[in-house]
């Protein structure tokens, strides 16, 4: 299944209502930075996981997760929203702090017009609903550095063409390139595809012709 879909089924109307409050930001920014933020996560956190020790980090934050993570995500808004930034913020420094995360927090902010501060914001409010969805694919399997690895590799075009039309992560090294790596072979295959269509439609057309001409 698609993970960036899995996640923003939880992000209904309310929810979306709710962190715009939480943050300080109208609905719209609040939306449209969501739909930023959540496959750009996702895809710092697949780099993180392809690194030398990430994986086995990666899965340790995940511990504290399970597929429960999501349907509970919009109750810790209304009912513990101190607790779900602080760990949320805390697990984002930990896995991506530094300039992977400023990197997203800017390109978050100058595609939906708000603040970096409300940003970093959103973000630590939506770490808990990401990494709660990573969990919930391990469901009754083993969690592992390389299963984990294997199942984010998976999900590149997923997390690639979840990314909304204008917005783009080119400030940071690798996450931009896997993105447009996968659109590329995308449209590689596409074009080959309609390159053959091409070869073959002539090649049908005088194949059927012959038959013709061999029945008179």
């Amino acid at each position: 299944m698609n993970l960036v879909d899995l996640i923003e089924t939880h992000l209904s109307d309310d929810v979306i209502s709710q962190l715009s409050s939480l943050v300080g930001t109208g609905e719209k920014g609040t939306r449209s930075a969501v739909g930023a933020a959540v496959p750009a996560l996702l895809s710092g956190l697949s780099n993180v996981a392809s690194s030398t020790g990430g994986g086995q980090r990666l899965v340790s934050a995940l511990g504290k997760f399970d597929a429960g993570s999501l349907s509970n995500f919009g109750n810790m808004l209304t009912s513990q929203p101190g607790s779900a930034l602080e760990q949320g913020s805390r697990l984002l420094d930990s896995l991506l702090g530094g300039n992977t995360l400023s990197g997203i927090t800017n390109a978050i902010s100058r595609f939906a017009g708000i603040g970096s501060g409300s940003v970093q914001k959103l973000l630590g409010y939506l770490m808990p609903l990401v990494l709660g969805g990573i969990a919930g694919r391990f469901a009754g399997k083993s969690l592992t550095p390389q299963g984990l690895t294997s199942m984010l590799a998976d999900q590149k075009a997923n997390i690639a063409d979840g990314f909304p039309s204008g917005f783009s992560l080119s400030d940071l090294p690798g996450m931009a390139a896997a993105g447009s790596a996968v659109r590329a072979a995308a449209g590689g295959v596409q074009q080959a595809s309609s390159s053959a269509l091409r070869w073959l439609l002539p090649i049908g057309g005088i194949a059927v012709l012959a038959l013709i001409s061999m029945k008179e």
